[in-house]
């Protein structure tokens, strides 16, 4: 019988492990620990009641606040149906995205990229590339400002150099600045 209850014993210890668990914290706030490794904090809905602490291997679809924690990338702020939606993504090589995410965790409207390499990308974004007015600051403070269309700079725009403390303002095409 021992040997029975230990067999049993271990094969549960390993399915719990496998399959994802949730545990309520209180204020409706609930840790879900996945198999990956991976973990999340944060409302959940469609979990059923909730009555004092418990646990259970229903998970819940995130839905409001929470924290995503997975292999050193994080997701903070408003999920919706079980999909970020809006806050900060911080990737594990070090870029962090501010603002409101597409279905493909891609920027998308007013929001702010701040890579490793020390760019930063400020304006509208559409599927992550900036598409609309938009400034991008390089590490060394030169900056451009002005029309963006997919990630690229076109139109009006201003180009100031950090190192020669000079500023065009212009016309910019794939050729460059024209005119005058």
């Amino acid at each position: 019988k021992l040997l029975g209850i230990v067999v049993l014993g271990l094969l549960f210890c390993i399915s719990a492990n496998a399959q994802p668990s949730s545990e309520y914290l209180g204020n409706d706030e609930w840790l879900v620990k996945y198999s990956s490794n991976c973990t999340y904090k944060g409302a959940l809905k469609g979990i059923g009641k909730k009555k004092g602490l418990f646990k259970t291997k229903q998970t819940g679809i995130q839905h409001g606040y929470g924290i995503f924690d997975c292999d050193g990338g994080i997701a903070e702020g408003q999920f919706l149906n079980g999909k970020f939606v809006q806050g900060t993504m911080k990737t594990p090589s070090g870029d962090r995205f501010e603002g409101s995410f597409d279905t493909n965790l891609k920027l998308n409207g007013e929001g702010a990229a701040y890579y490793k390499n020390g760019q930063t990308l400020i304006g509208t974004f559409s599927g992550g590339n900036l598409n609309g007015k938009g400034k991008l600051i390089e590490p060394n403070g030169s900056f451009w400002e002005g029309n963006f269309n997919l990630g690229k700079i076109r139109g009006q725009v201003t180009y100031y150099d950090a190192k020669e403390k000079k500023t065009w303002k212009g016309n910019f095409t794939k050729d460059g600045f024209v005119g005058e």
